[in-house]
């Protein structure tokens, strides 16, 4: 479980990754790569009350934050971040990594 929390390369950080990790009965989707200008806050209670799951604020070992949802919500992320204009439609097949099976 700690592999989720290396740092990014310097190539890799303007990108938007969002992983699916599921240990045992229980799964989480994480969000990592968002803009540091961006309300972090905001954006997971927004999150937590459109998908209806639990939503935390991490840091990883380099200190950058990486929001943590309860269940699968791979394709749902990506579409919430496009429909909330985080990121553009064009730029979301560059932008936007999605990890998982």
């Amino acid at each position: 479980m700690n592999d989720m929390f290396t740092s990014l390369t310097e190539s890799e950080k303007q990108k938007i990754h969002i992983r699916f990790q599921k240990t045992g009965p229980r799964s989480i989707t994480l969000v990592e790569g968002l803009e540091d200008d961006l309300d972090l806050k905001r954006i997971s209670k927004a999150m937590k009350r459109t998908f209806n799951c639990a939503c935390v604020i991490l840091k990883n070992k380099a200190g950058e934050d990486i929001i943590q949802l309860q269940g699968d919500h791979r394709t749902n992320v990506r579409d919430w971040l496009i429909q909330q204009e985080i990121v553009t439609e064009k730029d979301a097949k560059e932008q936007i990594v999605l990890h998982g099976y």
